[in-house]
Order: C-alpha cells, then sequence, then structure tokens
C-alpha cells in the first residue's frame, strides 16, 4: 500500500488539529494553599502585579507595607 501525498497530508493536519479544541488544565495550586502546607511563621504578605500594566494579579495584605524578606524578591 503506498501512501499519497494527499493522504498524509490529510493525517498530519488532522493530528494537529486536535490539541487545537482541547480543554487547558488546571494544575497550579491556590496561593493560600501553599502558604498554609509552608507553615510559615509571622505574618505573610505578597503582592504579584504585571510589570508592564501594573495590574495586580494576586494579593494577601498587599497594601500592608512590610519590608521585603530580601532585596532580590523585592525586584523578582
Amino acid at each position: 500500500m503506498q501512501i499519497t501525498r494527499r493522504a498524509m497530508l490529510g493525517g498530519l493536519a488532522a493530528g494537529l488539529a486536535g490539541p487545537a479544541f482541547g480543554q487547558a488544565t488546571q494544575s497550579v495550586a491556590a496561593a493560600e494553599d501553599l502558604v498554609r502546607a509552608a507553615a510559615l511563621g509571622g505574618d505573610v504578605c505578597y503582592q504579584v502585579a504585571d510589570m508592564r500594566t501594573g495590574l495586580v494579579l494576586e494579593a494577601r495584605a498587599g497594601d500592608r507595607p512590610m519590608p521585603p524578606a530580601s532585596t532580590v524578591k523585592a525586584i523578582t
């Protein structure tokens, strides 16, 4: 049996179309669950923002003034 060019391209196109219509899976744990599992002592505050827009993406007591744990964390 000989595979034609049309059959090969059709098979490849059909195989590539599957992932385009698939559902994305959510494998990221909630931030509160991570903080609770870490069993950190003291106050835990954080704020994650988009650097370009300044939009706050995630926060926990993000408006509370606290010194950073290190200067690297203030930048990253």
